[in-house]
């Protein structure tokens, strides 16, 4: 039971901890330098950009990144989910309960990320390619238009993204919770170990 909520909580924590980075340290700030930080500040020996090769530069590097992110993702979330099923199977019933709660949050979570890899992610990149083929072909009113609708995928994108997260940050102060407070088999152990010593006292 020991390896198994030391790989609940070391995957939980690697999960959490690059899907916060990335998605609110890294693509921002990749976001900045392209679209505010190049164009008011030219650097030397680069040609100057103006704000719509700025969002589409920013937009493939953040876009290159993503696969390797959904499937670090898919990863760490297959093995916390794991691990949680093992603990709730091999736990007794107190326990079981605060692991049922993190299995249901860990399920959400999972289900949330396999809807935006399988379909959300997909089908903003179908609509964003289309978007920078008619910037090419200088249909820029059209590309305007379906680039609310990239807005509106990116949207949900979003909103998946936040309950991956929020699921599996959940999660992780449960099983941290859990795992620093005695379980009701120890408490049980250490409650008798006192009344022998008591008893080998008064003996």
């Amino acid at each position: 039971m020991r390896l198994l909520r030391t790989v609940q909580l070391v995957t939980l924590g690697l999960w959490v901890g690059s899907g916060l980075f990335f998605s609110y340290v890294v693509a921002p700030h990749v976001f900045h330098l392209f679209t505010e930080r190049l164009l008011t500040e030219p650097q030397e020996g680069l040609p100057a950009l103006d704000e719509r090769i700025g969002r589409r530069l920013a937009g493939m590097t953040v876009g290159a990144i993503f696969p390797d992110y959904f499937w670090t993702q898919v990863v760490l979330g297959g093995l916390a989910l794991a691990s949680t099923a093992g603990l709730l199977v091999g736990t007794g019933r107190a326990s079981g309960r605060s692991l049922t709660v993190q299995a249901t949050l860990l399920g959400v979570a999972v289900a949330a990320l396999a809807v935006q890899l399988v379909w959300v992610f997909p089908r903003s990149e179908v609509v964003l390619a289309e978007v920078h083929r008619l910037e090419l072909a200088g249909k820029l009113t059209e590309a305007d238009q379906l680039r609310r609708t990239f807005a509106r995928w990116h949207g949900i994108s979003q909103l998946l993204n936040l309950t991956t997260l929020a699921g599996a940050g959940l999660t992780l102060v449960l099983a941290a919770w859990q795992a620093a407070a005695p379980s009701a088999s120890e408490s049980v152990q250490g409650d008798t170990a006192l009344r022998s010593s008591a008893q080998v006292e008064d003996g």
